[in-house]
């Protein structure tokens, strides 16, 4: 995430691309997976870039008022949860119909957050 003077940058994230780079909204984010050493970033447009940072790395710099760490391998952004499920088989529905896993250890924490 950029950190710049102006408040709109404050909320823009860049991307790294093969032919530069690209500024976008935060709330463009939908979710990031884990893919060894990289990150997938799924937009709203249904696009996914592949970045060269680990899940880690993004957690840290978007922090958990926005996303929320549901799985080992997903990075999911709060405002594009649809509905949370608790069953024997948790997932999350994201908004544009995407299911997400939720691990073990982390649905009764999902399950009884606040800001979902």
């Amino acid at each position: 995430m950029e950190t710049n003077s102006t408040a709109e940058l404050s909320t823009k994230f860049k991307l790294i691309l093969l032919n530069g780079s690209r500024f976008i909204d935060i709330s463009e984010i939908i979710y990031l997976k884990a893919v060894n050493n990289y990150s997938n970033v799924f937009l709203i447009d249904g696009t996914c870039y592949l970045q060269s940072k680990t899940l880690k790395k993004f957690q840290t710099e978007f922090g958990p008022e926005l996303f929320i760490r549901c799985h080992k391998s997903f990075l999911v952004n709060k405002n594009h949860i649809d509905l949370p499920k608790t069953n024997l088989k948790v997932i999350v529905l994201l908004t544009n119909g995407i299911t997400i896993p939720i691990s073990r250890r982390k649905s009764k924490e999902i399950a009884t957050s606040k800001n979902l």
